[in-house]
């Protein structure tokens, strides 16, 4: 019976993806959504919906026309040498005056080594191209220290 169940939803889902698929056939960019379906494929991902993201993840997408969008987990990163919140605190303080962002941006913490990445991620509407983020702020893991601000002035 779980086999059965299992088998199921396996094909269901290859189901799925197969109907996203079909639906890039009608688009200007067809290996740009050929790419993103094989990407939310490749992680078990699925469309976002309209109302938006669910609470914990943010919405991501190819940087190409015609690419599908959907949602991602938000996981916890560790920051060994500065906690997440003072992370983002010295990046909002780098970019303060510098650049613009929504206040519901989303921000990313990540571990590179022995830098900290801060990164104010942009939120663009299907079928926008644009950047992927607003700032991205490089600390040194340990003391805290700015090392790269990336992002547009006002």
């Amino acid at each position: 019976m779980l086999l059965e169940l299992l088998a199921a939803s396996a094909f269901a889902a290859e189901d799925y993806y197969q109907k996203l698929a079909e639906g890039c056939q009608k688009k200007g960019s067809v290996s740009c959504c050929m790419s993103s379906v094989k990407r939310m494929k490749a992680n078990g991902w699925k469309l976002a919906p309209k109302q938006g993201c669910p609470k914990k993840t943010t919405p991501d997408m190819l940087r190409c026309e015609d690419s599908y969008r959907w949602c991602v987990p938000e996981e916890p990163v560790k920051v060994p040498g500065i906690p997440k919140k003072r992370a983002i605190a010295l990046a909002k303080k780098a970019i303060k005056g510098k650049v613009r962002y929504p206040p519901d941006t989303p921000i990313l913490v990540e571990e590179r080594g022995v830098l900290t990445v801060v990164t104010f991620k942009t939120v663009l509407k299907p079928g926008t191209l644009g950047a992927d983020y607003h700032a991205q702020v490089t600390l040194d893991s340990k003391t805290g220290k700015v090392l790269k601000v990336l992002g547009s002035q006002d």
